[in-house]
């Protein structure tokens, strides 16, 4: 029977690749290397990926725990500094504004008693 090697080469390969590729000499040990390294290469890309996705995870939780909060305390401050220098710029102008009052009725009582001293 022909068709029976034929089977039990299939059987062989099919049970044991390795041994198969063995078969053919060098070129099988070539492949197999190339195989093994294609299949560590795979796993470290893999661990890798995995390692860089874990970073991004756990840097997206400290940006979520540490640094909005203090965003969002950053920005309530710049809030009241506003609201502080706003006040202090309508105290000023106030100030500024009874300034040149007094100075303006100074002026006229000047006037008056000059007036008055003639």
């Amino acid at each position: 029977m022909a068709g029976l090697p034929l089977t039990e080469a299939a059987e062989a390969a099919s049970a044991d690749p390795l041994s198969a590729l063995l078969q053919y000499g060098v070129l099988g040990i070539v492949v197999v290397l190339l195989i093994l390294y294609v299949r560590t290469s795979i796993k470290r890309e893999n661990d890798r990926a995995d390692k860089a996705e874990q970073q991004v995870q756990d840097l997206n939780a400290f940006i979520r725990a540490e640094l909005l909060p203090k965003q969002v305390e950053q920005t309530l401050m710049y809030k009241q500094v506003t609201e502080v220098l706003e006040e202090t710029v309508r105290q000023l102008s106030e100030a500024k504004v009874r300034e040149e009052v007094l100075r303006e009725e100074l002026r006229v009582i000047r006037d008056r008693r000059r007036g008055d001293g003639q």
